[in-house]
């Protein structure tokens, strides 16, 4: 099961400050996504892979296509919320 995140869209005057942070999500969730994806079918995948199919993924037709800028930029954040998930936990 994917983590979801729930942010309501923030008023006008907010909106620049909560870009950033709606990126990270939804990155987030995209790369949770493609690792989803991976393992159900027992691909392997490369970093280019990855990467492109992080660019072909978007939550939402109104936001801007990832590369691999924006998943450098945000893979600390990245990598602590799929640590956190509970995705990757083992079930007992």
């Amino acid at each position: 099961m994917v983590t979801d995140y729930y942010l309501c869209r923030p008023s006008q005057e907010y909106s620049q400050v909560f870009a950033g942070l709606r990126e990270k999500i939804d990155l987030t969730e995209g790369v949770i996504k493609v690792v989803e994806d991976s393992l159900d079918s027992s691909e392997d995948i490369s970093y280019d892979d990855f990467v492109e199919k992080i660019s072909e993924w978007a939550p939402d037709k109104q936001i801007h296509l990832f590369g691999e800028e924006q998943i450098m930029e945000n893979a600390q954040f990245i990598l602590s919320q799929v640590e956190s998930s509970q995705f990757f936990k083992p079930k007992i």
